[in-house]
């Protein structure tokens, strides 16, 4: 007589789907809501002058993510982490008497530390936040598998619930976000009010080195004004500095007129009054290529 703890659970069938059945559709909704998410969230975060995206560029880009790029990914996704993680957790859960979620969980977590290094190779990730996102990004994929071998749910079933509550769940954060925007929790982004004696000292950046004097001087150093399309120098030099007020259409900031700069000569404030920004946005705003400088030292 087989032991009770042996009895595992069923025997599997269908082959490699079988092992986390949905797994894909899984993370593919996943990554639908993230990306509802970031859009709802990103009215609080400063977008430097950058559309949110450009409606042309978007729609050309969509298909080619939501038929091609995603599912791929969400393809590797089960096939390096879910499915293996799912197949030691069943292998297990059969040997023993702990039940195949607890082992899937642990197999999870250990699957991720091996993933999260090369995550943080790739990107230069802090490794424990590489392993929050690799572990994390398992966990729904991880819950439904288990539950699909609990309820004998396959694939189709999986992939058939994800795609009637994937877009139920993101109305849900949608109006989530309007609440909580209307009731304060959230706010949209606005840049600081700073006075001109903020401006003064010296601004580091991906930009290169900006200092401002409080007699209007201003000397510049490497600022970088490649847009990728005149391949143009760094330029430095003395030159002097305004304050610029804020209208309608433009943020306050600080105007310079520097030989050799013409293109970086018009910079606005972003940030917050505590760590004060000054950024340019070159040429083309769909193209996103800014350069950010810091005030060392903060605010005042």
């Amino acid at each position: 007589m087989t032991p009770p703890h042996a009895a595992g659970p069923a025997p599997r069938r269908g082959g490699y789907f079988a092992v986390a059945p949905g797994a894909e559709a899984v993370a593919f909704a996943q990554l639908i809501l993230l990306a509802v998410v970031l859009l709802v969230l990103g009215i609080t975060e400063d977008d430097y002058g950058v559309p949110a995206y450009d409606a042309l560029g978007f729609l050309f880009v969509l298909p080619v993510l939501g038929l091609l790029v995603l599912p791929v990914l969400c393809l590797l996704h089960s096939a390096l982490l879910t499915t293996p993680v799912m197949a030691m957790a069943r292998e297990f859960a059969g040997r023993t008497r702990l039940p195949e979620p607890l082992w899937a969980l642990g197999f999870l977590a250990a699957g991720g530390t091996v993933h999260a290094g090369l995550l943080a190779v790739v990107t230069g990730a802090p490794y424990g936040t590489a392993w929050l996102w690799t572990t994390g990004s398992g966990v729904l994929p991880v819950a439904a598998a288990c539950h699909a071998h609990a309820k004998g749910i396959g694939w189709a079933g999986i992939l058939g619930r994800s795609a009637a509550l994937t877009p139920v769940a993101a109305a849900l954060v949608v109006a989530g976000g309007m609440t909580a925007y209307e009731a304060g929790v959230l706010s949209a982004y606005e840049p600081p009010r700073l006075e001109r004696a903020a401006y003064v000292g010296t601004w580091r950046g991906n930009g290169g080195t900006l200092r401002l004097d409080a007699d209007g001087r201003a000397t510049a150093e490497h600022l970088d004004q490649d847009d990728g399309f005149t391949s143009a120098r760094p330029c430095g030099g003395t030159g002097t500095w305004t304050v610029r007020a804020a209208t309608d259409l433009r943020r306050a900031g600080v105007d310079i007129r520097i030989d050799g700069c013409t293109s970086l000569n018009e910079w606005e404030v972003a940030g917050t009054a505590a760590r004060p920004e000054l950024f340019v946005l070159l040429e083309d705003p769909d193209a996103a290529d800014v350069r950010i400088l810091t005030r060392e030292g903060g605010g005042q």
